[in-house]
């Protein structure tokens, strides 16, 4: 008959197997007295200040697995032993991170609580050991836990979310009511001046201001990411307001998106969106200032939103509304290049976009833009940006990655 000691073993071998999740055992009194390790000082005291009496106090009502993340974006399960109505040990699995979260996010965390001053964030390779668990696998994990200590099995639904500090999320909340018609207004703002093309038009720094707890509880960067996104988003379609073809807007939302998604700490985050901000208005600035006749803006809207299809003088004759050879001859004194070096300036502009932000072939990418060969696309390429296809995709693989490993965050 296997006991229930050595179930938890085996369930404390799953864990660790599955990335290193640790199990710990607390006695009634609250002391540590299973599992310690060289990070166990750093770990408890972070429990100690974070989770513990919380899920303490929820242990005292039921012995069902409580799951919670603490200020420090640290996520901790726990599930009590009982005798009777009273605890005589309680098994905790983490600390886990249910998302990524930078370490200069956690670091500063931890910092402002005090803890930081007894440890150097040098020496702290056990931060960066902590495990990322999805959500749902830790439920699954609870529910076996349970059953290991209980030979009684439960439901996800049985699994209780606990909140961490309820005061401080209605403070939070209270904040947010008095503040969102302030931050409406300058997003408002700013989306004109991307509408109207308006360079001259200073954005303020409360715009990049972070919110934690709306639309990302507890985690800086990932709060950042998804403001940051929603931004870019309204900015695409305050562009295409001011004129910017609709597939070129799309496509310039895409290109920061996926470099907003790539980032790993908050200041890279927000730099994006300095530059998709200036890009935008630049862009819709340009359109303005050059005051193309509209048969010339009708031409490059059909050449952007067709742009992986056969395009034709007929085609952009009919756009217009002028015989091809004026439409060629106005389009010319407009641009001051031709219709068919227009067609190729953005072909190749987008297979530059797609060869940094994609994993697609370069074959497939020269087919879907409409290069007859793979050879004449490499040529033109290399005319543009004086190196192959290849050679640029792996120079931007490079500089991303340059980037990303930046450090120094302040938040």
């Amino acid at each position: 008959m296997i006991t229930r000691e050595e179930k938890i073993e085996v369930m404390e071998e799953l864990l660790d197997s599955a990335g290193g999740i640790r199990l710990w055992k607390y006695t009634r009194d609250g002391c540590l007295s299973r599992n310690a390790d060289d990070e166990s000082p750093l770990f408890q005291q972070l429990f100690d200040a974070g989770a513990k009496t919380c899920l303490v106090k929820a242990a005292e009502q039921d012995s069902l697995p409580k799951i919670m993340t603490d200020n420090f974006f640290l996520t901790w399960m726990s599930v009590p032993l009982k005798e009777g109505s009273r605890i005589s040990a309680l098994y905790v699995v983490g600390p886990i991170l249910s998302s990524a979260v930078s370490e200069d996010s956690l670091y500063y965390q931890i910092q402002i609580s005090g803890i930081a001053s007894k440890w150097e964030k040098s020496s702290w390779q056990a931060i960066r050991s902590i495990p990322v668990i999805p959500h749902q696998l830790l439920i699954h994990y609870a529910m076996m836990l349970y059953d290991c200590m209980n030979e009684s099995r439960i439901t996800e639904a049985q699994v209780t979310m606990l909140s961490s500090n309820t005061d401080s999320q209605k403070e939070r909340s209270e904040e947010f009511k008095v503040s969102k018609e302030a931050d409406y207004a300058i997003e408002q703002e700013i989306m004109r001046a991307i509408e109207q093309g308006n360079i001259n038009y200073s954005h303020p720094r409360s715009s990049l201001a972070v919110k934690v707890g709306h639309l990302s509880e507890r985690d800086p960067l990932r709060q950042a990411k998804n403001t940051i996104i929603i931004s870019i988003s309204l900015a695409c379609r305050a562009a295409i307001r001011g004129g910017l073809p609709a597939d070129a807007s799309y496509e310039m939302a895409d290109y920061y998106i996926q470099n907003c998604e790539r980032s790993r700490n908050v200041n890279d985050v927000y730099q994006i969106w300095i530059e998709a901000q200036n890009d935008y208005t630049m862009r819709v600035h340009q359109l303005h200032k050059n005051n193309y006749p509209a048969a010339v803006n009708a031409c490059i809207g059909h050449i952007v939103n067709h742009i992986n299809e056969n395009i034709t003088m007929k085609q952009l004759a009919e756009k217009a509304g002028y015989n091809k050879n004026y439409l060629g001859a106005l389009f010319h004194q407009a641009t001051g290049i031709s219709i068919n070096q227009y067609i190729m300036k953005e072909r190749l502009s987008l297979a530059a976009l797609r060869l940094q932000n994609s994993n697609q072939n370069i074959s497939d990418i020269a087919q879907d833009l409409g290069f007859r060969s793979l050879s004449y696309f490499g040529v033109q390429f290399r005319e543009v940006y004086q190196c192959t296809p290849s050679e640029y995709r792996e120079k931007r693989i490079q500089q991303n990655r340059k980037s990303s490993d930046k450090s120094g965050i302040k938040i």
